[in-house]
């Protein structure tokens, strides 16, 4: 009889520090994770000559593939969980970030909404107002200038889902243009929509978006006039036919280029003479070796991972860019922490309780049957 009460206090207490551990725990998890990570951000040794922090840089924050979970593919009280889980982990990364760069101008790479090609008009405005309201939210005293491509996910091109004029029409109504030649002080950001690149062959429904293309490039280049080129585009460069990725270099003659689509970090330069010889070897239509000279002989393409967690990566981040008057840059990824860790440990702890949950409820049963065998 003595050691029920005992064994009752013992898990009593277990059940107390558990609770106590639990509450650490969400302290470490929601808060203390996220100033720690963040507090390991910092950029490279710059290149000679270049000062961080000259006035006349140009800081850049690049958001790669947030994806803002839609409701057709979750649904009911789960699908609500995740997408609010989702969206404040996004919340939360992205106020950091804009803290610790201070940014001049945000990129948002395309793939802003994972459903944004098939969503209904009611879902599309519901999609917009938590980007820019709920999540993505920008003070005012900032005054930053934000730039918005599409991805496949937000106009389609990607697999059967084709795009439409409708689609291309909604995403500029909602959110930015698809075309731009955006100048910020000595530097021209380049928005090309290569999308409808992305399909090694000619579809006869996206030819329109080719053309329209074509007529974009055109336009850019009269419009560029600024000595520092940086080409933002969905896809990857690579992802495109080398013909068509060469004629985008030698075209626009970006001296950098921003790209995500893939999720996952990586930094490629592309060789135009390289290009075009390869291109003659393969007799694959290449530019002649004089529309190459004089052009900008290399583009150093970053691609930016995604950030958020409901991609799969192992790892998701913010890409973060100082360019300075020379032209030289200092980039550096802003590693963000792991959210499914994070889910696995309170997962953990929810066996934990439930197995502690149920040892005391076992001794108290066995208390009590002991306590009325005592009047039989």
């Amino acid at each position: 009889m003595k050691g029920l009460p005992r064994a009752n206090t013992v898990v009593r207490s277990a059940f107390i520090v558990f609770l106590l551990l639990f509450a650490c725990l969400l302290s470490y998890s929601e808060y203390f994770e996220y100033m720690w990570q963040a507090g390991k951000w910092e950029f490279p040794t710059p290149p000679p000559g270049m000062s961080m922090a000259h006035p006349d840089n140009v800081k850049v924050l690049f958001v790669g593939d947030p994806q803002l979970q839609g409701n057709k593919n979750e649904r009911y009280l789960v699908g609500s969980i995740t997408r609010w889980d989702s969206d404040l982990y996004l919340q939360k990364t992205f106020e950091l970030a804009l803290h610790f760069l201070e940014p001049d101008i945000v990129v948002f790479l395309g793939d802003l909404l994972d459903e944004g090609s098939i969503a209904t008009e009611s879902e599309y405005l519901e999609y917009k107002n938590r980007f820019f309201k709920k999540i993505f939210v920008i003070p005012k005293h900032m005054n930053v200038k934000l730039l918005l491509l599409p991805g496949d996910n937000d106009i389609g091109g990607e697999g059967s889902d084709f795009i439409t004029q409708d689609k291309t029409r909604r995403f500029e109504l909602h959110f930015d243009k698809q075309y731009e030649v955006v100048p910020f002080k000595y530097v021209d950001f380049l928005k090309v929509d290569l999308v409808p690149w992305m399909r090694y062959g000619d579809v006869a429904k996206e030819d329109f978006f080719r053309e329209r293309l074509d007529e974009e490039l055109e336009e850019m280049v009269l419009t560029s006039d600024n000595k520092i080129r940086v080409l933002l585009s969905h896809p990857k460069l690579l992802s495109l036919k080398l013909s068509r990725t060469a004629e985008l270099l030698t075209r626009l003659k970006p001296h950098y280029a921003f790209t995500a689509h893939l999720h996952h970090e990586g930094v490629i330069t592309h060789n135009l003479e390289r290009m075009a010889r390869r291109l003659e070897s393969e007799d694959n239509g290449a530019h002649p070796k004089s529309r190459v000279q004089g052009m900008m002989p290399e583009t150093q393409e970053f691609s930016v991972p995604t950030c958020s967690y409901r991609m799969g990566e192992k790892k998701m981040a913010y890409g973060a860019a100082v360019i300075d008057t020379a032209g030289n840059i200092n980039y550096t990824l802003l590693w963000l922490p792991s959210r499914y860790a994070q889910l696995y440990r309170y997962l953990l702890y929810g066996i934990v309780f439930v197995i502690l949950m149920l040892m005391r409820v076992c001794c108290g049963k066995r208390r009590m049957s002991r306590h009325w065998s005592g009047f039989v």
